[in-house]
């Protein structure tokens, strides 16, 4: 799903709806374009045709869904050039800890 607001983009891939609506609303307030996508195999290929400015993941997604995905942006000769920004919420010690030992080149984690 797309909403057009202004010229910067950024896809947004969270499973959670309260908290997908809650970065929906704060983006949309600063006339940013919203794209999101699912933990499957099209959103690698909608971030190579997308080309958002940059996407923002939640790291806990199913099995571990937020790992991969950015792991496949980042080996991806088209898409390693989105940064990626992994939501992590450190009070899940063993999620969090999974994350810490498959770190994949991220360029902020929140």
């Amino acid at each position: 799903m797309t909403y057009p607001v202004g010229n910067l983009k950024v896809m947004l891939v969270e499973e959670a709806r309260p908290y997908l609506e809650l970065q929906r609303t704060f983006l949309a307030r600063h006339n940013v374009s919203i794209l999101e996508a699912e933990y499957d195999a099209s959103t690698l290929e909608r971030i190579r045709v997308e080309r958002p400015r940059v996407a923002v993941i939640d790291i806990l997604g199913p099995e571990r869904a937020g790992l991969v995905l950015c792991r496949e942006i980042k080996n991806d000769p088209v898409a390693c050039l989105v940064p990626v920004v992994l939501l992590v919420d450190p009070g899940d010690q063993l999620r969090f800890q999974r994350f810490v030992d498959q770190l994949c080149a991220t360029e902020d984690l929140i």
